[in-house]
Parts: C-alpha cells; structure tokens; sequence
C-alpha cells in the first residue's frame, strides 16, 4: 500500500507539471510573433550618446527635423546648416553608442537617434528674433529643437538626450537662463527635464500656441 501510494503521488505530481508547462506553451505561442522575443529592456534600447554635430550631419538632420514639425514650422536645411557653423558649439547630435558617425547606419538604426541645436541670446527671454541668430556675447541659452526619430520615442531617449545636453552646457560657462518653447503636449516631458512653465508665448510660429519654459543652471541634471 505504501508503495502503490507514493506511486499515485509521483503520478499526480506529473500530471501536475505536464499541465503547469503545457499552459505555459499554449499561452506562449497563442502570442504574435513580436511580442514572443525574450529580449531585456536594455538590449532592446542600445545605448546612446551625444557628440557636437558637423557638416555632414546636416542632411540627416534635415530629414529628422521635416519628419518632426509642419512644414511652416521646421527649419530649413540652409539654416540647419548657419545654427551648425556658427552655434556649433550649442548643436548636439544623439546616436547609438555603436555608430561613430552618421555615415554609419543600418536597417534598424537610423543615422541619428536625435539632435538638440540651440543658439545664445542677449535678449532677457526667447523671441521670435532669437530663432535666426546667434550672438556669442550673450547669456540665454535659447533651445530650438529637441527631436528624437519618429520609431524610436517613448522609450526615455528625449529625457537623456536632454539632460545629457543640459549638462554639457553647465560645463560651457557664461550662460545664466535657458528658455525653450513648446507645445502643451510636451509640457510635462521638460518639467521631467527641470524646466519650468512661465505660461503662454508670444512668439507666433505656425499655426499652434507655444508655451515658455526656463530652466536657470545649475544643470547638473
């Protein structure tokens, strides 16, 4: 009896076992096909980093920058290429830690992950004048654009772009405010990035209202 019992155990126990890993499958491949792939978060989201942009980043920001605005907002590649030459040092593209150059490109990542360009300001806030020109003597840091590729947003790349950025120009000197403008969407992501609402803008750029954001240093962060 002993024996015909912990035979009856090891049977259930079995059977057990069967079921637990026969669901598992059932649920597993009941799946589509993209959603079976076992990968780690941080193996699907390489890293990236930033790096000044040159001369040859321009057509691909250019792409990146029509791709994310309305045509009567986005910057033309002519002026794309002023705000590099002469704010260069205030013009940041964000590739895959992979890609030395945006030369460098495969089916899966684009050319450039994303771009921060800003140019500097004597005027106290940012004005629609402020988007055209770039004056070294001044203390206002003016942030144009802060794009990430359409297939690859909502992943955090915007927030480490940008306080990645914000860091760097901590360590620049001579800038005392930031300001940016943005639409109401996009609010909350820069209050992630330490930036302020002032309230509605002034400027006149499309057909949208913008909104005013400061951020005054240190940008540490």
């Amino acid at each position: 009896e002993s024996r015909a019992a912990s035979v009856n155990s090891e049977s259930r126990l079995f059977s057990f076992f069967l079921f637990f890993f026969s669901f598992f499958f059932f649920l597993f491949f009941s799946l589509p096909p993209s959603a079976r792939r076992l990968v780690p978060m941080a193996s699907a989201t390489p890293s990236a980093r930033l790096r000044p942009a040159t001369a040859d980043d321009v057509p691909h920001i250019a792409k990146l920058e029509a791709l994310s605005y309305p045509s009567d907002e986005c910057a033309s590649e002519d002026m794309i290429a002023m705000r590099v030459q002469n704010a260069g040092d205030f013009f940041f593209v964000y590739q895959h830690e992979a890609q030395s150059s945006a030369a460098v490109a495969d089916s899966t990542n684009p050319p450039l992950l994303g771009f921060v360009c800003s140019t500097v300001s004597t005027e106290s806030t940012l004005t629609h004048d402020s988007l055209y020109k770039h004056e070294p003597s001044g203390a206002l840091l003016c942030i144009h654009s802060v794009v990430i590729h359409p297939d690859h947003r909502r992943r955090g790349h915007a927030t480490r772009m940008l306080r990645s950025y914000m860091q760097r120009m901590n360590a620049h000197g001579g800038l005392d405010d930031a300001r940016l403008i943005c639409k109401q969407r996009l609010i909350p992501l820069y209050e992630k990035c330490g930036f302020v609402l002032l309230g509605p803008s002034p400027v006149v750029h499309g057909q949208d209202q913008w909104y005013d954001m400061q951020r005054t240093p240190p940008w540490e962060a």
